[in-house]
Formats: structure tokens, C-alpha cells, sequence
């Protein structure tokens, strides 16, 4: 689909759909405590259930060019 990969790597195509998707703001040790909350808390209280595909991060910026507290990262659970 796109550019060749590394070895050891492989693409992984995501079907469309609905997602839950927080943003965090702040250090990656946060990450943990926010998938708990939009994995495992979330989909009830929204009457949706995790979609069965793979769910993801995606890195809006990194430490290598930010402050820990800066850092902005979205994640995304797909749900129907």
C-alpha cells in the first residue's frame, strides 16, 4: 500500500469505521491509565463494544522534539 517496509515489519490495513478516540496530552507513562479508560471503561457507558481489529496510537509529536509534558498522542479503538 505504501512505502516499502523494514524488515521485521508488516502493513496492517485497518478497515473503515467507527472509533473511540481520546487524546492525551502529557508524558507516554499516562498511556496505560488512558487505554484502561477508553478500553475498558468507555464502550459501556457509550453502548458500544470494541470492534475486533487492532486499536492504535497515533504520535502527534515526539520527545525527541518535545517536552514530556507537550507531547500529544490520540488513540484510537475501533467500535461498532
Amino acid at each position: 500500500m505504501g512505502a516499502p517496509l523494514p524488515d521485521g515489519l508488516t502493513e496492517l490495513a485497518i478497515p473503515a469505521g467507527r472509533a473511540g478516540v481520546m487524546t492525551v496530552r502529557g508524558p507516554y507513562d499516562q498511556l496505560e491509565g488512558a487505554w484502561k479508560q477508553l478500553a475498558g471503561i468507555w464502550p459501556a457507558t457509550a453502548q458500544m463494544r470494541p470492534r475486533g481489529v487492532i486499536s492504535y496510537e497515533r504520535y502527534h509529536n515526539t520527545p525527541d522534539h518535545s517536552r514530556p509534558e507537550d507531547l500529544v498522542t490520540r488513540l484510537y479503538l475501533p467500535v461498532e
